[in-house]
């Protein structure tokens, strides 16, 4: 329908995602460990970001787990992490957009684990605050969305293949990639950007 109304086609060329207004963000510090952030339901697959803190663990190098947000998954998820105190997860359950912000100030990684996502906005955020984000190749558009500026390793939807790729998030020129990847979202995802394009699209089908 959009195609006969407008009358072009390559409509994924005028696919936006939200704005996001970043004013007062700061970068991430670091030193807080691992973050997830979202839903926790079986879609999101978050049980995969806990069995790789305990991989992390056991290879002798200890991360802390914060995962915010609530859902149907949270008690097998916490019965789960408890037979695992090597590898420390927090719950800190549904949390404003400025607690989310805070935590990400002083993440290390952002784990993304959820299959067939769409845009992935928490991994985005996480990149515009310098975090380096993981995500699983089976990730749907929140792969895209990754590989537009880089700043995220994409890896095999297991908690071993997360473990390695928190590994390699954990270096400083991972940090330094995401950094500049945020950069990149801040100015493309910039509220007066984002109205200043839908204007142009408007402008655009009404002169058809």
């Amino acid at each position: 329908m959009a195609e006969q109304v407008s009358g072009r086609t390559g409509l994924t060329d005028h696919v936006q995602a939200m704005p996001v207004d970043t004013t007062g963000w700061t970068r991430s510090r670091g030193g807080g460990g691992l973050v997830v952030i979202g839903r926790l339901t079986s879609q999101k697959r978050v049980h995969l970001a806990v069995r790789a803190a305990r991989i992390i663990a056991d290879r002798g190098r200890p991360v802390p787990l914060t995962i915010i947000g609530d859902g149907p998954e949270r008690p097998s998820l916490e019965r789960e992490s408890a037979l695992a105190p090597q590898a420390p997860v927090r719950f800190l359950g549904t949390r404003s957009p400025a607690d989310v912000i805070a935590t990400l100030e002083r993440a290390d990684a952002c784990l993304f684990p959820a299959e067939q996502e769409g845009f992935g906005l928490a991994a985005i955020e996480a990149l515009m605050m310098g975090v380096p984000v993981v995500a699983c190749a089976d990730g749907g558009g929140v792969v895209s969305a990754l590989a537009r500026f880089g700043g995220g390793l994409t890896v095999g939807a297991g908690p071993d293949s997360i473990a390695d790729g928190i590994e390699q998030a954990l270096v400083p020129a991972a940090r330094e990639r995401a950094r500049e990847a945020g950069v990149r979202w801040r100015d493309e995802l910039a509220p007066d950007r984002v109205a200043q394009r839908f204007e142009g699209w408007y402008v655009e089908a009404l002169a058809r």
